[in-house]
């Protein structure tokens, strides 16, 4: 037991300085089992249930790997998949072996979607707006659709802090930086969310009212993705990996937010552990989930070992996801399909 107080000292250090006796904290669950999914939203929480992660993460990869995408270079400039190298896993030498099979698997399921437009330098995003600053930069777009043919569904993903981009280090501070005159990669999803739509709802194959829009994106990216289905409507589902807390709830128009969450469902989707997930449970003792318009779900997987930084990557947490799934079929009816019922609206 000694090593799971020591990997639980940090949440019980954030819980007292929060409070005891904020509600947030008479629920946190100190430990999880590696194949347990943990799903809760406000007023639900599934971890007496031990759900199984196998088939959860066989529903999020599809979602994982298009984000991933975003990262790369590769994707822009071959405007298609770009393969990433799938590596051990450190807790697990036996995941080397495993390591081209991963790889196979990502390759199938990305040839399942088409590469659409995209914008990963500040000349292609071509978001300046008028009578604000020049863009800070950094900001990276891709549109996805899945089986052209049919088109049931269209991905949009926002990369999130790549290296030392200085346009990311200024956009991860836009709570500081909204009084100031800087125009930054928030204000620019939000101002411009509709040219970037426009990329999926011109393409030959949308069809309103049958191609699905969904967002995704990952730490910063996971923030744009929030962002942008509360600036536009059309966007019905968001998949945010190890989200930022920064989601651009307040940047947008009350009237228009208020409109165009309603139905909206999000899965904040992140690795128990990694370091963003400190904060975002200090900022719910004062901002709970949203149960309904948006439905707001966070889903913890526990897929990994070692240090806050690593589990916060996405390659290490996709891999650790391929390995939890295996053969598992994606679930269905995850929470965040489920009915609303009575549960409260409001900020996520």
């Amino acid at each position: 037991m000694a090593h799971v107080f020591a990997k639980s000292l940090p949440r019980l250090a954030l819980c007292a300085v929060a409070g005891l006796a904020l509600p947030g904290c008479s629920s946190v669950h100190l430990y999880q089992d590696h194949d347990q999914v943990l799903s809760r939203t406000l007023g639900y929480d599934d971890f007496e249930q031990h759900v199984r992660a196998g088939p959860a993460a066989a529903r999020i990869l599809p979602y994982a790997l298009l984000t991933e995408q975003s990262y790369n270079d590769a994707t822009y400039d071959t405007e298609a998949a770009a393969p990433v190298t799938r590596g051990c896993i450190p807790d697990d030498p036996a995941s080397c072996a495993d390591a081209p099979r991963y790889a196979r698997r990502a390759a199938d399921i990305l040839r399942r979607w088409t590469y659409v437009w995209g914008c990963g330098t500040r000349e292609q995003c071509r978001v300046a707006t008028a009578g604000s600053p020049a863009p800070v930069g950094g900001l990276g777009v891709q549109v996805w659709v899945n089986d052209p043919a049919h088109c049931t569904e269209a991905v949009i993903a926002f990369r999130g802090t790549d290296g030392g981009d200085e346009g990311d280090f200024v956009s991860n501070l836009h709570w500081l930086t909204r009084a100031l005159p800087v125009y930054d990669q928030y204000d620019e999803v939000r101002d411009h969310i509709r040219d970037f739509l426009s990329n999926i709802t011109g393409h030959r194959c949308y069809r309103a009212g049958r191609t699905h829009i969904t967002a995704v994106g990952h730490s910063l990216g996971g923030g744009l993705a929030q962002l942008a289905s509360y600036a536009d409507r059309r966007i019905e589902r968001v998949y945010a990996f190890d989200p930022s807390m920064v989601t651009g709830y307040f940047s947008v128009d009350r009237a228009a937010r208020e409109a165009n969450v309603q139905g909206h469902r999000a899965e904040r989707i992140f690795e128990h552990g990694e370091i963003l997930a400190y904060i975002r449970l200090l900022m719910r003792q004062f901002i709970p989930r949203s149960g309904c318009n948006p439905r707001i779900v966070s889903v913890r997987f526990n897929v990994l070992k070692g240090n806050g930084i690593f589990q916060h990557g996405l390659t290490p947490f996709i891999n650790g996801l391929m390995r939890e799934a295996k053969t598992d079929a994606p679930e269905r009816g995850p929470v965040v399909a489920m009915p609303c019922g009575a549960m409260a609206a409001g900020p996520g």
